[in-house]
């Protein structure tokens, strides 16, 4: 018997036999019409009920609380999660949560590879899962070879809100046999748009999920008012991705590596989205990408990590399928002595080292400012909702490719006029805590709904 279910049949010790009847009839219609049908926890938990029901009809009533007393002696007392990942670069989102809790005697951890299927994807299932091998993962679970039926978890905890994985594995199929969900978004949420607001706060999972880890007080505001549930399972509490700030990685090759090619030079990181098409105006390297590549192959005396999108290659491939001379130009810039490309699984390195970024409309925006450095960022023309304006405050916005170049020469000069406020503001933007890890707010949160 899971957690989970042995506090169901706590709560039921004392019914009487009408209400058992009802327990057993919903508990068995849960799984009506659903993939993964009865859970080896759930079909242990309605033969205790009918147990149960058989002492109150002999009126041995006394003989249901030695039979409880037994059940929690021989069931193992673990919390039982299950994270369902995708790629390697999603995983800092809960790579926190997921080391604290399998280290945690009180929880019995799985960590399951949920294949996600974009369009503009050019990676391997099996690149994915050697990304996990190569960062110590060996655990890492294949989703054909998971059995949630026998497996039983109590929690299951999710980073991406799309429906481009298998269909088993929807929150729609998942709710019915596990109660308690938790979604933990692999991206720090930037926009500031009514209709991407809509998208963001009005998917399944996000009104779903028992806990909504929530990084900011704007975010619950936003989905207070663009959620179904209206925020109720938002928990304001921080991101997983800001316990990560103060890791070492200095002992990581690829650490090593970069030190070696910077040479001592100031690091600038490039991190363009993969929306190449002009009707999202989210992605600019359409319009700034080569000519920020040139920049940096031509000015030796600062070096780039160019860490684009992972899907950004496939979209391109997508665009310029006509185009050899663009990927001839691409392809030499990469090629560029002062430039390194990482398309590691792990970004973490390269937003440690890294002392500016250059990014447009995507998630790593806010997460760079978690570590107290300085963003320029590309905005799309006349597109000036994207990035909210608590956070527009503390970064700098380059409307055009001379205001990114201005930018680049400032900065590298340590001409940086808005540290102080960065500084200041930034703990006011996002529910940041140096004291206490996101992580152990959230196990906290686990032990105190099971435990109590």
């Amino acid at each position: 018997m899971n957690y989970a279910y042995y506090k169901k049949l706590k709560s039921n010790l004392k019914k009487e036999n009408l209400e058992l009847t009802k327990e057993i009839y919903n508990e068995s219609n849960k799984v009506i019409n659903s993939y993964w049908k009865y859970t080896d926890a759930c079909k242990l938990y309605i033969k205790c009920l009918r147990v149960f029901k058989l002492f109150n009809k002999l009126q041995l009533r006394f003989l249901k609380n030695i039979f409880f007393k037994l059940i929690y002696i021989f069931f193992d007392k673990k919390i039982r999660v299950v994270f369902f990942v995708n790629e390697y670069s999603t995983f800092p989102a809960i790579k926190s949560v997921y080391d604290e809790m399998n280290n945690d005697k009180s929880f019995m951890c799985d960590l399951v590879h949920i294949p996600f299927n974009h369009s503009n994807k050019t990676n391997s299932i099996e690149n994915e899962i050697n990304d996990y091998y190569e960062n110590g993962y060996n655990e890492i679970i294949e989703s054909d070879d998971y059995d949630l039926t026998k497996k039983s978890p109590d929690i299951v905890i999710y980073l991406k809100p799309y429906d481009l994985i298998p269909k088993q594995f929807y929150i729609d199929e998942i709710e019915k046999v596990v109660d308690r969900i938790i979604y933990i978004p692999y991206g720090v949420n930037t926009v500031d748009d009514e209709e991407i607001y809509k998208y963001a706060y009005s998917l399944p999972i996000e009104n779903k999920s028992w806990m909504y880890v929530s990084h900011c007080k704007h975010d619950k505001r936003m989905a207070e008012k663009y959620s179904i549930n209206r925020g109720k399972n938002f928990f304001v509490i921080g991101h997983p991705k800001m316990d990560l700030i103060y890791e070492d990685l200095s002992n990581k090759p690829l650490y090593q590596d970069i030190i070696k090619r910077a040479n001592g030079r100031k690091i600038f990181l490039y991190n363009p989205h993969h929306s190449v098409n002009e009707n999202y105006k989210w992605g600019t390297f359409k319009l700034f990408g080569l000519d920020i590549l040139k920049y940096f192959n031509d000015n030796k005396d600062v070096f780039l990590i160019y860490r684009p999108h992972p899907l950004l290659y496939g979209a391109l491939q997508k665009e310029y399928s006509n185009n050899k001379e663009f990927f001839k130009k691409y392809e030499k810039l990469l090629d560029s002595e002062n430039i390194f490309y990482d398309n590691t699984g792990d970004y973490l390195v390269s937003m440690h080292l890294a002392d500016y970024m250059i990014s447009d409309a995507n998630s790593f925006v806010s997460e760079f400012t978690f570590y107290n450095k300085p963003v320029i960022y590309t905005m799309f023309p006349n597109n000036n909702k994207i990035c909210n304006k608590d956070l527009k405050s503390i970064i700098y916005v380059a409307r055009n490719l001379n205001e990114t170049f201005n930018y680049i020469e400032k900065l590298k000069n340590d001409i940086d006029p808005l540290k102080q406020k960065r500084i200041k503001k930034i703990k006011t933007i996002f529910k940041y805590d140096e004291n206490n890890r996101v992580c152990n707010k959230i196990v906290e949160i686990i032990k105190k709904e099971f435990y109590n």
